[in-house]
């Protein structure tokens, strides 16, 4: 079952610092501690940092891990809706038995998964002060651009044994002469449907689950845009750095809608690019057509919106220091 993830004004608070948070990554690759950074500051949680070693989010009454996948961004994040996706790690923190009965391997990894969320629940509840805990997964799917986000939350919840059976899949690979390759564990539920994906090797073991992503008019699903969202027919809206919107302003003396589209549109176009910043601050949005914003993106090869505006203003500098 999805569960309720924020306020409606927690969301407008994590809408804000997504949009914070993606001008300024500059298109770097986005990571668990920037999703923890939004997440907290929009609950008014104490940030105290990421560590993969600990649920990201520990307060009273609340466990929450948070898992993150990156989609392609050659069509629309909801498009996964109502689809199983799997991750490609729920935990590494058990280990994978080198034993031939498939469904007494599954029992042994399961016992390990459950004293993970254990641990998870006696961290939470040691600063309850006797207050239920709750233990909650976070998914988060995003495109690779930074431009749309799909986040919601359901209870960590283990598998019962009783239920479920495994078989074992072996890779043979290829030059190996018919040596063993890879060894994993298959999980299936009643229906037969494959849970768990429990993979050994090199790198370790870890559990990949399946999950389900829900229907897009889920009212606990929560969907963000946060670069070039359509307002009409007419209008988007961009976030741009406080600095990138000063400059601007400098330039064309005010930001409103038509004054901005003229510039887009009338000024040259531009391959060159700019180091990225991680100098973290303010953001405020602008409206502009969706013609020039269009205009916009292919004019500047940029990685995020704000990029393009802070080429877009170069541009503008550099043709009026020689007009």
């Amino acid at each position: 079952m999805i569960l309720s993830a924020f306020t409606l004004e927690e969301f407008q608070k994590a809408k804000s610092l997504l949009a914070a948070r993606v001008a300024y990554m500059m298109g770097r690759k986005l990571e668990e501690a920037d999703w923890a950074h939004v997440y907290c500051k929009a609950r008014g949680f104490d940030t105290l940092g990421w560590s993969n070693l600990n649920a990201d989010v520990t307060v009273s009454g609340l466990s929450l891990e948070h898992k993150m996948m990156r989609c392609s961004e050659s069509e629309a994040i909801k498009k996964h809706c109502g689809t199983r996706m799997m991750h490609p790690a729920l935990t590494r923190r058990v280990s994978l038995p080198d034993i031939e009965d498939p469904d007494k391997a599954m029992r042994i990894v399961i016992a390990s998964y459950q004293k993970v969320l254990d641990e998870r629940f006696s961290k939470a509840a040691a600063i309850s002060d006797g207050k239920p805990v709750e233990l909650r997964s976070g998914w988060l799917l995003y495109d690779s651009s930074l431009t749309e986000f799909l986040y919601f939350e359901e209870r960590s919840q283990n598998l019962n044994p009783k239920k479920h059976r495994a078989v074992w899949s072996e890779r043979i690979k290829k030059g190996e002469g018919g040596r063993r390759g890879n060894r994993n564990l298959w999980v299936y539920d009643e229906n037969d449907q494959k849970v768990w994906s429990v993979t050994g090797g090199s790198s370790g073991t870890k559990i990949q689950p399946y999950f389900k992503v829900p229907a897009a008019n889920d009212k606990h699903l929560c969907y963000f845009r946060v670069q070039g969202e359509p307002l009409s027919a007419e209008t988007v809206r961009v976030w741009i750095t406080e600095s990138t919107a000063k400059n601007l302003r400098q330039i064309l003396g005010e930001l409103d809608t038509r004054r901005v589209n003229d510039a887009i549109l009338n000024v040259s176009a531009s391959d060159e690019t700019l180091s990225a910043t991680d100098e973290l601050e303010e953001i405020r949005d602008l409206v502009i057509g969706r013609n020039a914003y269009a205009t916009l993106k292919e004019k500047f090869l940029g990685v995020s919106d704000e990029h393009c505006f802070q080429l877009l203003c170069k541009r503008l500098t550099e043709e009026s220091a020689s007009g």
